[in-house]
C-alpha cells in the first residue's frame, strides 16, 4: 500500500512539474526574437495574367500583364524582359506592390497604367494595356483570347532563365488568337503563329497565353528586414511583437497557439492598401532558440506553404546536416522541393548565419541555388537572399 501511494505521489508530482514547465514557458520574461521567415518570400494570387513571348524586334523579347479588380482602384502589373540585358523589369499602378518587389530585388516603376476591355464576335474578352516604360517610350499591348479558358491549360509554368525561383501555377488557361500585339513606340510586332499546337485550317493559335487564376510565389532575391518595436512578455496566444519593415511600414507577429514546445505564429501588415493577415510560421522553441519548419503565404483561398523538414535554426548551431523543403501551392500541389545546407558564415558569431538552398525539382529549376543569410538580434531580423556568383 504504501509502495502504491509512493508511486501516485510520483506520478502526481511529475504531472505538476510537466504542467509548471509548460505555464513557464509560457509565461517567461525571457521571451526569445521573434521567429521570422527565413528565406526572402512573396506570393500573390491574380484574377487573370496575359503573356507573349518571342518578339524578334525592339527593346523586349516578351510581355506580360497581371490585374487583380479586388483592390480599388483595380491593381496592374506589366513586366518585359529587356534583350539587350536579359533583365526583367515589372511597372505597376500601385506604389505597395512597387516597394514588395523590390523588397525581393525585382527591378520596379510606379506606372500610369491604362486598361481597354472588349468583348468580340464570340464572346471572348480582349485587352488593352497601354503606359510608358521606364525610358518614356509609349508601350501597347492588345491581347486576344482565342480559346475559352480550360483545366488543360493548368499547372506550373517554366520560368528557368531568371536567377530567383519564380513559382507561377496556372488553375486554368486559354491561348492567344489573331490581332496580339505588341507596339513599342512606332514598331508593332504582331504574335507569331504557335505551330506547335496550331491545327490549320481549322485553328490557328498564337504565342501568348491568357491564365485565369494565377498564382504567384517567389523564393526571390534582394532582403527582408524587420525591427523589434516591442516584444510580449510571454508567450500566450494573442501575444504580439510589434514590428517595422526595412521600409518603416508598421507589422505585427502574433501568437496563434503555443504549448510550451512550439507554436503558430500569424504576420499582419498593409496589403495594398489594407491591414491583414498574410503569413503564418510554425516554429518549435529549442533551448532558447526557434527552429522554423513551415511558413504559410496566403491571400484569400489560395497560399503558398514551404515546408522545412526537420527545420532551419535562425540562430546558433545545431541544424541537421540535410534540410529537405518542400513547396505547395493550389491547394496542396507540390511544385517544388530540394535540399538546404547549413554552415555559420562566422563561427565566432552564430547569431549570423548562411543557408544554400538546391532545387532539385522541376527538372528545370535543378541548377538554381540561392544563399540565404539570416543576422539576428534581440532588436532586428534581417534576411539577405543572392545568387551564387557565376549562376
Amino acid at each position: 500500500m504504501k509502495n502504491k501511494l509512493t508511486t501516485i505521489c510520483w506520478l502526481a508530482l511529475c504531472a505538476f512539474a510537466a504542467e509548471n514547465t509548460v505555464s513557464n514557458l509560457k509565461s517567461s520574461t525571457a521571451v526569445p526574437p521573434p521567429p521570422l521567415p527565413p528565406f526572402v518570400g512573396y506570393f500573390h494570387q491574380w484574377q487573370k495574367m496575359f503573356l507573349q513571348w518571342g518578339l524578334k524586334e525592339g527593346p523586349y523579347t516578351n510581355i506580360e500583364a497581371s490585374i487583380d479588380p479586388r483592390r480599388n482602384p483595380p491593381l496592374y502589373d506589366v513586366g518585359v524582359e529587356e534583350r539587350d540585358s536579359g533583365k526583367r523589369i515589372r511597372f505597376v499602378s500601385d506604389k505597395a506592390l512597387q516597394t514588395e518587389y523590390q523588397s525581393v530585388g525585382i527591378e520596379s516603376y510606379l506606372a500610369a497604367i491604362q486598361l481597354k476591355k472588349s468583348t468580340d464576335v464570340n464572346g471572348f474578352d480582349n485587352y488593352e494595356f497601354s503606359l510608358r516604360d521606364y525610358r518614356e517610350r509609349p508601350l501597347v499591348w492588345r491581347f486576344v483570347q482565342a480559346t475559352a479558358p480550360s483545366e488543360k491549360g493548368s499547372g506550373l509554368s517554366e520560368i528557368a532563365n531568371i536567377k530567383p525561383m519564380i513559382l507561377m501555377y496556372r488553375l486554368s488557361g486559354a491561348v492567344a488568337g489573331e490581332g496580339t500585339a505588341v507596339q513599342t513606340g512606332t514598331l508593332v510586332q504582331p504574335a507569331e503563329i504557335w505551330k506547335e499546337i496550331s491545327q490549320p485550317p481549322y485553328f490557328i493559335a498564337y504565342k501568348g497565353a491568357m491564365t485565369e487564376g494565377a498564382l504567384v510565389g517567389e523564393l526571390g532575391l534582394g532582403s527582408s528586414e524587420w525591427k523589434v518595436e516591442s516584444a510580449p512578455k510571454t508567450l500566450e496566444a494573442g501575444q504580439s511583437w510589434k514590428l517595422k519593415d526595412k521600409f518603416g511600414h508598421p507589422q505585427t507577429l502574433t501568437v496563434r497557439a503555443f504549448d510550451g514546445a512550439g507554436g503558430t505564429f500569424t504576420i499582419a501588415g498593409d496589403v495594398y492598401g489594407k491591414v491583414q493577415d498574410f503569413a503564418d510560421v510554425n516554429a518549435k522553441l529549442v533551448d532558447g532558440r526557434w527552429l522554423i519548419q513551415e511558413v504559410r503565404y496566403r491571400d484569400e483561398a489560395q497560399g503558398m506553404r514551404v515546408k522545412m523538414d526537420p527545420g532551419v535554426f535562425v540562430s546558433g548551431g545545431g541544424d541537421a546536416k540535410e534540410i529537405k523543403f518542400q513547396v505547395y501551392m493550389a491547394k496542396n500541389q507540390k511544385v517544388t522541393e530540394g535540399v538546404i545546407e547549413a554552415a555559420s558564415r562566422d563561427p565566432k558569431s552564430l547569431s549570423t548565419k548562411v543557408f544554400a538552398w538546391h532545387f532539385h525539382s522541376p527538372s528545370w529549376a535543378k541548377k538554381k541555388v540561392i544563399l540565404e543569410t539570416i543576422s539576428t538580434s534581440p532588436a532586428a531580423y534581417r534576411v539577405e537572399a543572392k545568387a551564387p556568383a557565376g549562376q
